[in-house]
Protein backbone atom coordinates (compact mmCIF):
# COMPACT_ATOMS: atom_id res chain seq x y z
CA UNK A 1 0.00 0.00 0.00
CA UNK A 2 1.05 3.99 -0.62
CA UNK A 3 3.26 5.84 1.62
CA UNK A 4 3.27 9.68 1.69
CA UNK A 5 5.27 11.85 3.66
CA UNK A 6 4.75 15.86 4.16
CA UNK A 7 6.65 18.45 6.13
CA UNK A 8 5.50 21.88 6.51
CA UNK A 9 7.37 24.61 7.95
CA UNK A 10 6.16 26.96 11.01
CA UNK A 11 6.48 30.65 10.83
CA UNK A 12 7.12 33.87 13.15
CA UNK A 13 4.94 36.76 12.67
CA UNK A 14 6.82 39.75 12.38
CA UNK A 15 4.19 42.26 12.31
CA UNK A 16 0.51 42.02 11.66
CA UNK A 17 -0.63 39.42 13.48
CA UNK A 18 -4.07 39.01 15.10
CA UNK A 19 -5.19 41.05 11.98
CA UNK A 20 -5.76 37.72 10.31
CA UNK A 21 -8.66 36.44 12.97
CA UNK A 22 -12.08 36.76 11.73
CA UNK A 23 -14.30 38.80 11.85
CA UNK A 24 -11.04 41.97 11.59
CA UNK A 25 -10.31 40.74 8.05
CA UNK A 26 -13.40 40.62 7.03
CA UNK A 27 -14.57 44.14 8.31
CA UNK A 28 -11.68 46.15 7.98
CA UNK A 29 -9.06 43.95 5.98
CA UNK A 30 -6.09 42.53 7.88
CA UNK A 31 -2.24 42.29 6.64
CA UNK A 32 0.64 40.40 7.97
CA UNK A 33 4.39 40.03 7.43
CA UNK A 34 5.63 36.46 8.52
CA UNK A 35 8.41 34.30 7.46
CA UNK A 36 8.49 30.26 7.25
CA UNK A 37 10.82 28.81 9.55
CA UNK A 38 13.08 25.72 9.85
CA UNK A 39 13.68 25.75 13.24
CA UNK A 40 16.25 23.91 15.99
CA UNK A 41 18.11 21.96 13.40
CA UNK A 42 16.44 22.69 10.29
CA UNK A 43 13.07 20.72 12.14
CA UNK A 44 9.19 21.20 10.12
CA UNK A 45 5.57 19.55 11.39
CA UNK A 46 5.97 16.31 9.76
CA UNK A 47 2.88 13.45 9.03
CA UNK A 48 3.73 10.51 7.45
CA UNK A 49 0.64 8.30 6.00
CA UNK A 50 0.86 4.09 4.78
CA UNK A 51 -2.56 3.47 3.94
CA UNK A 52 -3.81 -0.12 5.12
CA UNK A 53 -5.92 -2.99 3.83
CA UNK A 54 -8.15 -3.43 6.67
CA UNK A 55 -9.95 -0.62 8.29
CA UNK A 56 -7.89 0.03 10.91
CA UNK A 57 -6.93 3.05 12.13
CA UNK A 58 -3.84 4.13 13.88
CA UNK A 59 -2.61 7.52 14.27
CA UNK A 60 0.75 8.02 16.59
CA UNK A 61 2.09 11.62 17.53
CA UNK A 62 5.68 12.48 19.64
CA UNK A 63 3.72 14.68 21.47
CA UNK A 64 1.12 11.48 23.23
CA UNK A 65 2.37 8.23 25.12
CA UNK A 66 -0.27 5.74 23.48
CA UNK A 67 -1.34 6.03 19.68
CA UNK A 68 -5.05 6.88 18.87
CA UNK A 69 -6.91 3.75 17.37
CA UNK A 70 -10.39 3.35 15.34
CA UNK A 71 -11.41 2.15 12.38
CA UNK A 72 -13.91 3.44 9.17
CA UNK A 73 -16.33 1.78 10.51
CA UNK A 74 -16.50 4.25 13.77
CA UNK A 75 -14.50 6.98 12.74
CA UNK A 76 -13.31 9.78 15.58
CA UNK A 77 -14.28 13.10 14.23
CA UNK A 78 -13.65 15.08 17.26
CA UNK A 79 -11.15 13.14 19.27
CA UNK A 80 -7.49 13.62 19.76
CA UNK A 81 -5.60 14.03 16.95
CA UNK A 82 -9.55 14.03 14.96
CA UNK A 83 -8.20 16.56 12.49
CA UNK A 84 -6.35 13.98 10.85
CA UNK A 85 -9.79 12.30 10.46
CA UNK A 86 -10.92 15.34 8.74
CA UNK A 87 -7.71 16.13 6.93
CA UNK A 88 -8.17 12.44 5.49
CA UNK A 89 -12.09 12.69 4.18
CA UNK A 90 -10.89 12.43 0.80
CA UNK A 91 -9.27 9.51 0.69
CA UNK A 92 -12.25 7.47 1.04
CA UNK A 93 -13.17 8.14 -2.48
CA UNK A 94 -10.20 6.10 -3.73
CA UNK A 95 -9.94 3.73 -0.71
CA UNK A 96 -13.15 2.82 0.74
CA UNK A 97 -13.19 1.25 3.87
CA UNK A 98 -9.40 1.13 3.84
CA UNK A 99 -7.83 2.69 7.12
CA UNK A 100 -4.04 3.89 7.30
CA UNK A 101 -1.45 4.22 10.11
CA UNK A 102 0.15 8.14 10.25
CA UNK A 103 2.18 9.03 12.44
CA UNK A 104 2.88 12.88 13.64
CA UNK A 105 6.12 14.41 14.27
CA UNK A 106 5.77 18.11 15.45
CA UNK A 107 8.68 20.63 15.98
CA UNK A 108 7.10 22.42 18.20
CA UNK A 109 5.50 21.60 21.10
CA UNK A 110 1.23 22.77 22.03
CA UNK A 111 0.73 26.36 22.30
CA UNK A 112 4.40 27.48 21.17
CA UNK A 113 3.13 30.66 19.25
CA UNK A 114 4.42 29.79 15.73
CA UNK A 115 1.85 28.19 13.87
CA UNK A 116 2.27 24.73 14.66
CA UNK A 117 -1.29 23.35 14.64
CA UNK A 118 -2.14 25.33 11.20
CA UNK A 119 1.00 24.04 9.86
CA UNK A 120 0.49 20.41 10.77
CA UNK A 121 -2.97 20.28 9.33
CA UNK A 122 -1.31 21.42 6.13
CA UNK A 123 0.90 18.86 5.77
CA UNK A 124 -1.61 15.87 6.87
CA UNK A 125 -4.00 17.44 3.93
CA UNK A 126 -0.98 17.69 1.75
CA UNK A 127 0.48 13.94 2.31
CA UNK A 128 -3.45 12.30 1.87
CA UNK A 129 -3.92 14.47 -0.75
CA UNK A 130 -0.66 12.89 -2.85
CA UNK A 131 -1.72 9.33 -2.51
CA UNK A 132 -5.14 10.60 -4.80
CA UNK A 133 -4.91 9.63 -7.96
CA UNK A 134 -5.46 13.08 -9.08
CA UNK A 135 -4.63 16.18 -6.42
CA UNK A 136 -7.56 17.97 -5.03
CA UNK A 137 -5.30 20.45 -4.23
CA UNK A 138 -2.53 21.05 -6.60
CA UNK A 139 -2.20 25.05 -5.76
CA UNK A 140 -0.91 25.79 -2.70
CA UNK A 141 -3.54 28.50 -2.40
CA UNK A 142 -6.46 25.78 -2.54
CA UNK A 143 -4.23 23.98 0.02
CA UNK A 144 -4.17 26.66 2.55
CA UNK A 145 -7.39 28.03 2.16
CA UNK A 146 -8.85 24.29 2.80
CA UNK A 147 -6.38 24.05 6.06
CA UNK A 148 -8.25 27.45 7.26
CA UNK A 149 -11.63 26.06 6.51
CA UNK A 150 -11.11 22.78 8.08
CA UNK A 151 -9.26 24.22 11.65
CA UNK A 152 -11.72 27.55 12.00
CA UNK A 153 -15.39 26.53 10.74
CA UNK A 154 -15.05 23.06 10.83
CA UNK A 155 -12.71 21.91 14.10
CA UNK A 156 -13.62 25.41 15.31
CA UNK A 157 -10.14 25.92 16.45
CA UNK A 158 -9.29 29.44 17.57
CA UNK A 159 -6.96 30.62 14.48
CA UNK A 160 -5.75 33.43 12.17
CA UNK A 161 -5.13 32.96 8.56
CA UNK A 162 -1.53 33.43 8.19
CA UNK A 163 -0.28 30.00 9.58
CA UNK A 164 -1.78 27.82 7.06
CA UNK A 165 -0.57 30.30 4.03
CA UNK A 166 2.83 30.36 5.50
CA UNK A 167 3.21 26.50 6.12
CA UNK A 168 1.95 26.31 2.44
CA UNK A 169 3.68 28.53 0.81
CA UNK A 170 7.26 29.03 2.54
CA UNK A 171 9.43 31.90 2.18
CA UNK A 172 9.08 35.62 3.88
CA UNK A 173 5.74 37.16 2.45
CA UNK A 174 3.37 40.04 2.94
CA UNK A 175 -0.42 38.52 3.23
CA UNK A 176 -3.69 40.73 2.73
CA UNK A 177 -6.97 39.26 3.24
CA UNK A 178 -9.97 40.66 2.97
CA UNK A 179 -13.95 39.45 2.41
CA UNK A 180 -13.02 38.67 -0.96
CA UNK A 181 -10.30 36.51 -0.06
CA UNK A 182 -6.19 36.15 0.51
CA UNK A 183 -3.64 37.84 -1.52
CA UNK A 184 0.57 37.04 -0.96
CA UNK A 185 2.81 39.12 -1.80
CA UNK A 186 6.74 37.92 -1.58
CA UNK A 187 9.37 39.59 0.22
CA UNK A 188 12.37 38.75 -1.46
CA UNK A 189 15.07 38.28 1.14
CA UNK A 190 18.56 37.15 -0.30
CA UNK A 191 21.07 34.58 0.86
CA UNK A 192 23.55 37.56 1.87
CA UNK A 193 20.25 39.51 3.77
CA UNK A 194 19.08 36.51 5.60
CA UNK A 195 22.59 35.93 7.10
CA UNK A 196 22.84 39.37 7.80
CA UNK A 197 19.36 39.28 9.65
CA UNK A 198 19.77 36.14 11.43
CA UNK A 199 23.01 37.72 13.06
CA UNK A 200 20.49 40.18 15.01
CA UNK A 201 17.53 38.14 15.26
CA UNK A 202 17.02 35.46 18.05
CA UNK A 203 14.18 33.14 19.11
CA UNK A 204 13.46 32.07 22.65
CA UNK A 205 11.38 29.36 24.11
CA UNK A 206 9.54 30.67 27.13
CA UNK A 207 8.18 27.40 27.95
CA UNK A 208 4.25 26.47 28.11
CA UNK A 209 1.80 29.19 28.45
CA UNK A 210 -0.98 29.34 31.93
CA UNK A 211 -3.63 30.96 29.23
CA UNK A 212 -5.00 29.23 26.40
CA UNK A 213 -3.91 31.07 23.31
CA UNK A 214 -7.46 30.04 21.65
CA UNK A 215 -9.07 31.58 24.52
CA UNK A 216 -7.18 35.19 24.06
CA UNK A 217 -7.91 34.72 20.28
CA UNK A 218 -11.99 33.99 20.59
CA UNK A 219 -11.98 37.00 23.46
CA UNK A 220 -10.00 38.86 21.15
CA UNK A 221 -12.51 38.67 18.16
CA UNK A 222 -15.38 39.21 20.58
CA UNK A 223 -14.02 42.91 21.36
CA UNK A 224 -13.71 43.43 17.48
CA UNK A 225 -17.10 42.27 17.52
CA UNK A 226 -17.93 44.58 20.07
CA UNK A 227 -16.05 47.29 18.11
CA UNK A 228 -14.19 47.94 21.12
CA UNK A 229 -12.30 51.53 19.76
CA UNK A 230 -9.21 51.01 21.77
CA UNK A 231 -8.57 47.36 20.34
CA UNK A 232 -9.39 48.36 16.55
CA UNK A 233 -7.34 51.40 16.36
CA UNK A 234 -4.45 49.27 17.96
CA UNK A 235 -5.20 46.70 14.98
CA UNK A 236 -5.36 49.37 12.02
CA UNK A 237 -1.95 50.55 13.20
CA UNK A 238 -0.59 46.69 13.87
CA UNK A 239 -1.70 46.49 10.12
CA UNK A 240 -0.34 49.33 8.32
CA UNK A 241 3.70 48.22 10.13
CA UNK A 242 3.44 45.64 7.66
CA UNK A 243 4.73 47.29 4.38
CA UNK A 244 7.73 48.90 6.30
CA UNK A 245 8.35 45.53 7.98
CA UNK A 246 8.41 44.43 4.46
CA UNK A 247 10.91 46.70 2.98
CA UNK A 248 13.27 46.78 6.64
CA UNK A 249 13.50 42.26 5.94
CA UNK A 250 14.03 42.85 2.51
CA UNK A 251 16.63 45.61 3.07
CA UNK A 252 17.60 43.72 5.67
CA UNK A 253 17.80 46.91 8.34
CA UNK A 254 18.22 45.03 11.32
CA UNK A 255 17.42 48.50 13.14
CA UNK A 256 14.30 49.24 11.41
CA UNK A 257 13.31 45.63 12.21
CA UNK A 258 14.02 46.11 15.81
CA UNK A 259 12.37 49.59 16.44
CA UNK A 260 9.15 48.15 14.71
CA UNK A 261 8.97 45.31 16.52
CA UNK A 262 9.03 47.36 19.21
CA UNK A 263 6.18 49.66 18.33
CA UNK A 264 4.03 46.59 17.82
CA UNK A 265 4.44 45.01 20.86
CA UNK A 266 2.70 48.16 22.67
CA UNK A 267 0.09 47.83 20.27
CA UNK A 268 -0.14 44.64 20.63
CA UNK A 269 -0.51 44.22 24.28
CA UNK A 270 -4.00 47.00 23.82
CA UNK A 271 -5.22 43.36 21.71
CA UNK A 272 -6.24 41.82 25.19
CA UNK A 273 -4.83 42.04 29.02
CA UNK A 274 -3.44 38.62 28.66
CA UNK A 275 -1.38 39.11 25.84
CA UNK A 276 1.31 39.69 28.01
CA UNK A 277 1.58 38.82 32.19
CA UNK A 278 4.25 39.83 34.53
CA UNK A 279 7.22 36.95 33.26
CA UNK A 280 6.89 38.31 30.28
CA UNK A 281 7.18 42.11 31.25
CA UNK A 282 10.12 40.62 32.93
CA UNK A 283 11.64 39.09 29.93
CA UNK A 284 11.39 42.32 28.13
CA UNK A 285 12.88 44.28 30.81
CA UNK A 286 15.85 42.33 30.91
CA UNK A 287 16.41 41.63 27.08
CA UNK A 288 16.01 45.27 26.77
CA UNK A 289 18.73 46.18 29.29
CA UNK A 290 21.06 43.65 27.53
CA UNK A 291 20.51 45.45 24.21
CA UNK A 292 17.73 44.44 22.86
CA UNK A 293 16.11 47.11 20.19
CA UNK A 294 12.53 45.72 20.08
CA UNK A 295 10.84 42.05 20.66
CA UNK A 296 7.63 40.63 20.81
CA UNK A 297 5.64 37.58 21.74
CA UNK A 298 4.85 35.59 18.56
CA UNK A 299 1.67 34.10 18.56
CA UNK A 300 -1.48 35.10 20.81
CA UNK A 301 0.62 35.84 23.57
CA UNK A 302 1.13 35.45 27.47
CA UNK A 303 4.09 32.33 26.77
CA UNK A 304 5.39 30.21 23.65
CA UNK A 305 8.44 31.90 22.01
CA UNK A 306 9.85 35.43 21.93
CA UNK A 307 11.69 36.85 18.96
CA UNK A 308 14.36 39.65 19.82
CA UNK A 309 15.86 42.14 17.73
CA UNK A 310 19.15 43.62 18.38
CA UNK A 311 22.49 44.68 16.87
CA UNK A 312 25.49 42.27 16.45
CA UNK A 313 27.51 43.27 18.93
CA UNK A 314 25.08 42.68 21.84
CA UNK A 315 24.09 39.15 20.51
CA UNK A 316 25.78 37.42 23.27
CA UNK A 317 24.77 39.44 26.19
CA UNK A 318 21.13 38.53 24.80
CA UNK A 319 22.35 35.34 24.85
CA UNK A 320 23.73 35.69 28.65
CA UNK A 321 20.75 37.31 29.67
CA UNK A 322 17.91 34.84 28.02
CA UNK A 323 20.09 31.61 29.92
CA UNK A 324 19.68 33.51 33.21
CA UNK A 325 16.02 34.12 32.76
CA UNK A 326 15.79 30.32 32.25
CA UNK A 327 14.85 30.76 28.20
CA UNK A 328 15.87 28.36 25.82
CA UNK A 329 17.59 29.48 22.82
CA UNK A 330 15.99 28.32 19.41
CA UNK A 331 18.03 28.26 16.21
CA UNK A 332 16.27 29.01 13.18
CA UNK A 333 16.30 30.11 9.23
CA UNK A 334 13.91 31.16 6.71
CA UNK A 335 12.33 27.69 4.86
CA UNK A 336 12.65 29.15 1.04
CA UNK A 337 10.03 26.59 0.58
CA UNK A 338 6.19 25.66 1.81
CA UNK A 339 4.78 22.24 2.45
CA UNK A 340 6.58 19.48 0.50
CA UNK A 341 5.35 15.70 -0.15
CA UNK A 342 7.17 12.60 -1.12
CA UNK A 343 5.66 9.27 -2.15
CA UNK A 344 6.57 5.49 -2.08
CA UNK A 345 4.79 2.53 -2.47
Amino acid sequence: MPEAIARAPVRISFAGGGTDVSPYPEIYGGSVTAAAVLVDREQQQEVKVRMRQDSRIVIRSTLRKDPIIMSTEKLDWWGPLGFVIHAACPIWGHYPGCGFDAWLTPCVGHRSGLGGSGAMMVAAIAAFDALLPEKQWPRVEGLANHAYDLEHNIIKNATGRQDQWLAALGGVQRLEFTLGGTTHYAVNVSNTTELKLMQGLMLFNLGARNDDSGDIIREQAQRVRDENEAVIVAMMHTARQTMPMAIALEAGNIPAVGELLADLWEQKKKFHDKISNPRVDLIHEKLTKAGMIGGKVTGAGSGGHFLACCDESSRVKLLAAGEDLGLKYVPFRFARNGVTVSVSE
